[in-house]
């Protein structure tokens, strides 16, 4: 101790909720509360094997139905244009989407609870997002609610032409509408 300061080890959570800051104690154990049980909240996933796969964004892992957090697909009866010509870009988007994640181990993460009550996460593969797969490759669109994610995926699909993004299509949104 150098002129009667104390020096706490520790992480500077710790540190806080000690005291080492005088006034803050109970405040900062307080916000290490809470940010570990954020942290704790945002590894909660679910991990399985067992995915089969609805649509182009919809899937079902662990017997729990989920939908990609970020993105819309075509519909499964979806038809886009490419060089004037119908293609089938919801069963497309789908195939993809079954290629990517069954059979292997997936994990979603970053699950929530939208305002109609389905679930939304994050899901992928050993460091591999399906949604930014997806976007990337032209075979999904943002959702307008979460615009935030895979936005950069989005301007290279555009960038390159990729999928839906060389052609013609209609918002999954709007034709689910009619």
């Amino acid at each position: 101790m150098a002129h009667g300061r104390h020096v706490a080890s520790g992480t500077l959570f710790e540190r806080l909720a000690m005291g080492a800051r005088p006034g803050f104690g109970k405040l900062a154990t307080v916000i290490a509360l809470l940010l570990s049980h954020a942290a704790w909240a945002e590894e909660v996933g679910i991990t399985s094997r067992d995915v089969e796969v609805i649509d182009g964004d919809s899937i079902v892992i662990a017997d729990q139905q989920l939908d990609l957090l970020g993105i819309d697909a075509p519909e499964l009866g979806q038809v886009c244009y490419l060089r004037a010509e119908p293609w089938p870009c919801g069963e497309v988007a789908s195939d993809a989407l079954a290629q990517f994640l069954v059979g292997k181990e997936v994990h979603c993460r970053e699950i929530v609870i939208d305002d109609q009550g389905q679930m939304l996460g994050r899901c992928g593969k050993v460091g591999l997002d399906a949604g930014a797969e997806l976007v990337t490759r032209g075979l999904a669109v943002l959702d307008p609610a979460y615009r935030g994610y895979y936005l950069r995926n989005f301007r290279e699909a555009r960038y390159n032409s990729a999928g839906i993004m060389g052609g013609r299509f209609v918002v999954p949104w709007e034709w689910r509408d009619g």
